[in-house]
């Protein structure tokens, strides 16, 4: 997410359980789950807009399963 209080992914530490929820560009995630999460990831990225729920949910699930 890119809200102001979003962690880069880089810095996150990777927790021992964990629920990932992703959204699509146009819908996201609603607010009342936005609520819910103790960290918002970002992914920093440059020379690129964006990028798709499915690239996006790879490159975090690569992360998190180190």
């Amino acid at each position: 997410t890119l809200s102001e209080d979003s962690v880069d992914l880089e810095k996150v530490k990777t927790p021992e359980s964990f629920v990932l929820v992703v959204g699509n560009e146009s819908h996201g995630v609603s607010q009342e789950t936005l609520d819910l999460a103790d960290v918002k990831v970002k992914i920093s990225i440059s020379n690129i807009d964006s990028l798709n729920v499915a690239i996006a949910s790879g490159i975090l699930m690569y992360k998190f399963s180190k």
